[in-house]
């Protein structure tokens, strides 16, 4: 169940776009698995190459642990408007597409990642590329006639 403060945004905009919701999902899930990130590695060893420190699968260290939570935060906020959730798609295709690359090519690097982890990245990426194409209320042109509802 998604935080009160995301299910009441999405109650209150009817004509929430497909991006905020995908936001609303990627940015809960990260968010909960970067604080239960916290939970298995501490705050010690904040760069350490640990594979026994794992959350469902995938390495974690403290570093790795703060990534997954801004990145959700980010997503909690993109909730509330359109453009923002589309914005947080464009970042999420960036970011996590780089990672992905890098992370198939090379080894675990700062972020104790696995192979499991490179996919993910991957999948996050096409998530973030799907949110980015996704239009938002004033391209489809069902933009509320309301003045500064162009700021959506």
């Amino acid at each position: 169940m998604a935080p009160r403060f995301v299910d009441d945004q999405l109650k209150q905009d009817p004509e929430a776009t497909s991006a905020q919701y995908l936001a609303c999902v990627l940015g809960v899930t990260y968010l909960v698995v970067g604080l239960v990130g916290f939970a298995v590695t501490g705050t010690m060893g904040f760069t350490d190459h640990d594979p026994q420190r794992q959350v469902a699968g995938l390495t974690v260290n403290p570093l790795h642990n703060v990534v997954h939570a801004v990145v959700g935060a980010l997503g909690v906020v993109a909730v509330t408007r359109s453009r923002r959730a589309r914005r947080y798609g464009i970042l999420l295709f960036v970011v996590f597409g780089v990672l992905a690359v890098t992370g198939f090519l090379g080894g675990p690097g700062p972020l104790n990642v696995n192979g499991p982890d490179h996919v993910l990245h991957a999948g996050t990426a096409l998530l973030g590329l799907v949110m980015a194409l996704v239009p938002t209320r004033a391209q489809r042109g069902t933009s509320p006639r309301v003045a500064g509802s162009a700021r959506r």
